[in-house]
């Protein structure tokens, strides 16, 4: 090595290329996921940026099948939230992590997941999904409350008011066939 740092031999920088970020959740092979789960992975040494891929499985890589991505996140960055309607029900997708440095990057193990199935109806938003009950309903009130447009469920869409509240109530009442 010479005094600023490089191999000569192999003209590296003693940085070094980046090692596999190890996957944490959802556990390898899980099942019953949810359809917006968090995906947790263990940081590495010499990393500037992560990038964390899902994609559907058997289509590894293959862009059409991309369900979701967050590319050059920070080195602090050990999870990524999966926003609702990214995932399907009952469908098994395969998700890695790269580690990005200046000379190099490296992936991560592919681990896998399976979702849960889907709802049953508008009201139907917490896991488990077909069965309605308080969590239901706390989650839709939670959703609501934050303006977040999965609690927009009736017209006029983009304003939060009594008529979603109905839709919701009307829903949860009809139950899951």
């Amino acid at each position: 090595m010479d005094i600023i740092g490089w191999n000569i031999n192999g003209i590296v920088p003693a940085q070094g290329v980046p090692a596999p970020v190890d996957p944490e959740l959802p556990a390898n092979g899980a099942t019953d996921v949810s359809l917006k789960p968090t995906l947790q992975w263990d940081p590495n040494s010499n990393t500037d940026t992560v990038s964390v891929f899902v994609y559907e499985s058997g289509h590894h890589g293959d862009e059409n099948f991309l369900a979701f991505e967050a590319r050059d996140l920070p080195t602090s960055t050990t999870t990524a939230v999966i926003p609702a309607g990214s995932l399907a029900p009952n469908t098994t997708y395969e998700w890695f992590v790269t580690a990005v440095n200046s000379i190099a990057f490296a992936y991560s193990e592919t681990w896998t997941f399976t979702t849960a199935g889907g709802p049953c109806n508008i009201a139907d938003v917490a896991v488990p999904f077909g069965v309605l009950n308080f969590d239901d309903t706390l989650a839709f009130l939670v959703a609501f409350d934050a303006m977040d447009p999965s609690a927009d469920l009736a017209p006029a869409f983009g304003v939060f008011d009594f008529d979603d509240i109905l839709a919701h109530l009307t829903a949860f009442s009809e139950g899951c066939p």
